[in-house]
């Protein structure tokens, strides 16, 4: 059969094979994630030329035809790069100052599946796209397709997006190693790494504070709260919208910042609040604050097991962990600044 017959035949039976599919076997939000870090991510997809678009698709055609080995060995399995088009009824990232109002993408079935889900063809559709490394979009990996539900839930953090500034990331950073003159953009003292700390300016009695968290592999740690000499209180907070109302509600749970995973304190997510402040913050000003941490001692992981199963998981931890202070600095940006201008980041590597 002539590569141009395998090609029609395999699109004369995409509508058989879309029907037949199975559902996403995973999806790419995140659990757990804040609407601030959703925030983030849809300015790291939008600056990467990514796209969130809700719309219909309207045709589909194999456009490549090839083989994928997988890793653990047996005989190689068929590949088909398939071209969709969709007519876009919105854009929630990406697109430009004039986005249109139909694109085309692709992505590859093995063997008639794969984890990005059904083609879809002739259903409305919310897509998670990226550029691959030919320009073209493509369904991002796991959940590309995203149930309603999950859609609904992102619509907040895509309406704050759209009101948010661009990011300003330079391209001339004159310390990136954080060696020299920003040297106090990071912080490193057992086992746990803080960095670029930073609040925004204001007159008022309140501000939030920002930063970045990650142990070494091996530490398990939990921020608890903090100190800062230019506030009379300062308290772990979450963000919440109730009513249409932003609110800020106590979170004494704490941050986990386990296993060498990075923790984000960023807007409309987790934070810690300042009140009671002393003077007006202004841009440009350097703060000083002591963090407070619960670091996972040496004590054997089977006694905190025992201890946990024998209280019906109401027992009293607080031996098994050791309190430590890291000092940290924190700059005052812009009183609209949405993030550190050299924390360049990209949770899902766009």
């Amino acid at each position: 059969m002539t590569a141009l017959a395998r090609r029609s035949a395999v699109a004369g039976a995409l509508a058989l094979l879309a029907s037949s599919l199975p559902a996403a076997a995973c999806t790419c939000a995140e659990q757990g994630w804040s609407i601030g870090q959703w925030v983030r991510t849809y300015r790291d997809l939008d600056a990467a030329g990514g796209a969130l678009v809700s719309g219909r698709v309207t045709r589909a055609e194999v456009i490549e035809l090839g083989t994928w080995q997988p890793g653990a060995g047996g005989p190689p399995l068929d590949t088909a790069t398939i071209e969709l088009t969709m007519a876009v009824d919105r854009w929630l990232v990406g697109g430009g100052d004039a986005p249109p109002a139909e694109i085309t993408y692709v992505t590859t079935h093995v063997d008639g599946v794969m984890c990005d889900a059904s083609l879809g063809v002739g259903l409305q559709r919310n897509l998670l796209l990226v550029r691959d490394d030919d320009g073209h979009l493509r369904l991002q990996w796991c959940g590309a397709a995203l149930p309603y539900n999950e859609w609904g839930a992102m619509l907040p953090a895509a309406e704050i997006f759209g009101r948010a500034p661009p990011r300003d990331v330079s391209a001339e950073d004159p310390d990136p190693d954080h060696q020299g003159i920003y040297a106090h953009h990071v912080m490193e003292a057992h086992g746990i790494s803080v960095s670029h700390a930073w609040t925004t300016a204001t007159g008022g009695d309140t501000a939030q504070v920002y930063m970045d968290l990650i142990t070494d592999e091996r530490v398990l740690a939990r921020l608890q709260g903090a100190t800062a000499d230019i506030a009379d209180h300062v308290e772990l907070v979450d963000f919440g919208v109730r009513n249409g109302q932003n609110l800020y509600l106590p979170r004494p749970r704490g941050v986990s910042v386990d296993w060498g995973q990075m923790q984000y304190l960023l807007p409309y997510g987790p934070s810690l609040q300042l009140s009671g402040l002393h003077d007006p913050l202004v841009e440009g000003d350097v703060l000083s604050m002591t963090l407070h941490f619960a670091l996972r001692n040496s004590r054997p992981q089977a006694e905190l097991v025992e201890r946990i199963q024998a209280s019906g998981g109401q027992a009293d931890l607080s031996d098994f962990y050791d309190e430590v202070d890291i000092p940290i600095t924190v700059d005052v940006l812009a009183p609209d600044a949405m993030d550190h201008p050299h924390a360049v980041r990209s949770p899902w590597g766009w």
